[in-house]
């Protein structure tokens, strides 16, 4: 049953993508990906070490579990997530999007690492950034703070789909294959 409704979620957010709505793709997509990891996590993990996780923490165990894949997903959609060592947030300036001082830290780096002058020694402390960006992106995209007729906001969201595509689809293979 799980699977079938990531795999809805995941067809619903292809549509999407497939149609330029960047927006309505993401939300639709992290659905997916969130069932997807819970679905992962439950097969790896003894259920009452997770047994009250949140998405975030899902999500971020899921990064780490597959860094490897995280890392060459990114390394693979380098070209549309460019824009990451650019992109400053709009209220306060913070590398890629505002946040608290230690989000501010890891995007930082990853503004860095976007713009080719930081090098993650460990692929799992990258596939956590990332992780903790896309749940940033997701929080403001869920609670008000971006909008699917701003220009910033959209090329942001543009530049995430991808990746944020290919975790999402990695996660229904891995449903397929157990």
């Amino acid at each position: 049953m799980r699977d079938q409704i990531m795999i809805d979620w995941f067809k619903k957010g292809e549509i999407s993508k497939n149609n330029n709505n960047a927006f309505e793709a993401f939300i639709y997509l992290w659905i997916s990906w969130v069932i997807g990891c819970r679905i992962f996590i439950s097969y790896n993990i003894h259920v009452d070490e997770r047994a009250n996780n949140t998405d975030r923490e899902d999500i971020l165990l899921w990064c780490e579990m597959n860094s490897i894949f995280v890392v060459q997903t990114i390394e693979a959609n380098y070209t549309s997530l460019e824009l990451l060592g650019k992109r400053r947030g709009a209220r306060y300036g913070d590398p890629i999007i505002d946040a608290n001082q230690k989000l501010t830290g890891y995007f930082s780096k990853l503004s860095m690492y976007f713009k080719n002058t930081y090098t993650y020694k460990k692929d799992v402390e990258l596939a956590n950034h990332f992780g903790e960006l896309l749940n940033k992106i997701r929080n403001n995209l869920f609670h008000g703070d971006k909008s699917y007729n701003d220009k910033n906001d959209l090329e942001l969201i543009q530049s995430i789909l991808p990746t944020l595509y290919e975790f999402a689809k990695e996660s229904i293979e891995y449903s397929r294959s157990v």
